[in-house]
């Protein structure tokens, strides 16, 4: 009985004292980061060599697998870690005012995680924050500006990361209004997403420009007023149109698809077929706005490689449309997770 009691408190022990060493007194690693990094076991010590490692990085991971393996990054497990370690506080000054571009970025992604209405508290006070830096998001390598970055995690993953609206329209007011707002949108996706509120309507008008800043036609197409179907016809009559233009024109019709447009998008799309070019995501976006056997045809005349399934598959799920399903389903369906 000795010899049993004594056993059993070996083990009781042995894993007490192997809780100890993985909680390195209270630091909980995010997965194997130990294994690539050696850090301190005192808090602050560890926050320090952690965002002395990330400002030696050139590129912000944004991810947290990274090329066509998707290979996990030591900087990303390095901001997950400062997660557990870190206060709210602590994270929003390295976001903001951490000297290194690379330190700002990582911690703000890490932070949208965990806190995102601190989050949406720095996108907000940096939309000047203009510094160039290099970035990763899976395969696609960028460069990108920190503003662009913080603003376009949330407006795109609102419901990823939890945001509330109240945040949500508190940055789309915000990013409208400033002086900032053209040079955040280089991704064409600011404008698809921003709610049609009566008091952006004037806001959006004064900032589109037929000549050189088509990005608000979008936006202003969720309004379905006279005016705006004027604007939108003359965008799509301009001869020789900037991919940004052309883009943003069957975004525009994607959203209010007039039968007056009808044509034009049907043009687009057999001029495309003639040159046997690949349809654009925004392309099957306008298509899809619409229904009828000519739309399937044009779609499955399309769908001639993985590249083209891939632009179809996009736009189908950024507005899934019911009479598509099929087409999608025969196409796509080994995209899906």
């Amino acid at each position: 009985m000795k010899n049993i009691l004594i056993l059993l408190f070996s083990v009781i022990c042995l894993f007490s004292c192997r809780g100890k060493s993985e909680a390195d007194d209270g630091i909980r690693y995010a997965k194997d980061v130990k294994s690539a990094v050696s850090l301190p076991k005192d808090r602050q010590q560890c926050i320090d060599a952690i965002i002395k490692y990330i400002s030696t990085d050139t590129i912000a991971y944004l991810t947290e697998g990274i090329g066509y393996a998707g290979e996990p990054t030591t900087q990303y497990w390095l901001a997950d870690t400062l997660l557990t370690i870190a206060s709210e506080g602590q994270l929003k000054d390295f976001a903001m005012k951490h000297p290194s571009a690379i330190v700002r970025a990582a911690v703000f992604n890490a932070l949208i995680r965990k806190y995102p209405h601190a989050a949406v508290d720095v996108a907000i006070s940096g939309l000047k924050d203009m510094t160039p830096l290099m970035t990763m998001r899976g395969c696609c390598k960028d460069q990108d500006t920190l503003s662009m970055i913080r603003v376009h995690a949330i407006i795109l993953n609102q419901k990823y990361y939890d945001i509330s609206d109240v945040d949500y329209d508190r940055l789309d007011s915000v990013v409208l209004f400033s002086n900032a707002v053209k040079r955040l949108d280089s991704f064409g996706r600011l404008y698809q997403y921003i709610a049609p509120k009566p008091q952006y309507y004037q806001r959006l008008l004064s900032l589109y420009d037929e000549s050189s800043y088509t990005g608000p036609i979008v936006a202003l197409a969720k309004y379905k007023k006279v005016e705006v179907k004027d604007l939108m016809k003359k965008l799509i009559n301009v001869e020789n149109k900037e991919r940004n233009d052309f883009e943003n024109a069957l975004q525009a019709v994607s959203i209010w698809p007039d039968e007056s447009f009808k044509k034009w998008v049907r043009n687009v799309a057999q001029r495309l077929l003639d040159k046997k070019e690949y349809f654009p995501s925004e392309l099957y976006m306008a298509l899809m706005a619409y229904e009828g056997k000519w739309v399937k045809s044009m779609i499955e005349s399309s769908l001639y490689d993985g590249s083209a399934e891939w632009n179809f598959y996009e736009a189908y799920e950024e507005n899934p449309r019911p009479y598509y399903k099929a087409l999608f389903d025969k196409h796509c369906a080994r995209y899906k997770d």
